[in-house]
């Protein structure tokens, strides 16, 4: 349960269910639920490193029939949004009825524009016309935070698996659950769909390695001669 295998995500949120929450996305949330006496959990996963370990988390939430949210950068040096590995995640996520959003770094010193800016750019290149919400991904500035397309989640304990550990605890163990308070559980799938006992420093040397070995077969692939005797 407390690991990051698809089967600790599938106990985890087999466990809210079986406990009375309803499981949302941020939209859904925001557009169409009318509060009541249920508890309330939303998904958001943020997508830092590697868009195509999502997959894990869209299969596992399929099957429970359950919706979330998931936001990319658009100036993210670890991906490139508009690769085709990334437009296909995107693209089932859009087919599948889920969310995308805009996970904004306004620390990052490559950044050359604003969130409406963003998100703009990010509705032009995905095609998905329906994008509002916006994430934080270092969220210390809170002129940025008081944003209007910035996800608000008052009223909600949150949650969250940065650097790959639980850092305010695991959600099940929490008062929040015990008092069926509603949650925020913000993953960052990197970390998940791995075996038990991998470390956090092994995850991302394994994607380092990844990315490495991807540009190499890019950089083979259209500079030809590379790599061979002449």
């Amino acid at each position: 349960m407390k690991g990051f295998s698809a089967d600790d995500y599938h106990a985890m949120l087999s466990n809210l269910l079986s406990n009375g929450y309803t499981i949302l996305s941020y939209r859904q949330y925001y557009h169409r639920y009318n509060q009541d006496s249920t508890p309330l959990c939303l998904l958001r996963h943020d997508i830092d490193f590697n868009p195509e370990s999502a997959l894990t988390m869209i299969e596992v939430e399929r099957d429970l029939q359950v919706c979330a949210s998931y936001y990319f950068m658009i100036e993210a040096e670890a991906y490139n949004l508009v690769a085709p590995s990334t437009m296909t995640v995107i693209s089932r996520l859009i087919n599948h009825g889920f969310d995308t959003g805009l996970h904004y770094d306004n620390y990052s010193r490559y950044s050359l524009s604003s969130i409406d800016e963003q998100i703009a750019a990010f509705r032009l290149l995905t095609g998905d016309n329906n994008v509002k919400f916006v994430t934080l991904h270092r969220p210390l500035d809170h002129s940025i935070s008081s944003h209007t397309s910035v996800v608000d989640y008052t009223g909600f304990k949150y949650f969250a698996d940065s650097y790959g550990c639980w850092r305010f605890g695991h959600p099940l163990e929490s008062d929040a659950f015990l008092r069926c308070r509603n949650m925020v559980i913000n993953t960052h799938p990197e970390w998940w769909g791995t075996p038990p006992d991998v470390s956090p420093l092994f995850v991302l040397s394994d994607l380092y390695k990844n990315r490495i070995d991807a540009i190499r077969r890019w950089m083979l692939a259209n500079c030809y001669g590379l790599g061979k005797e002449k």
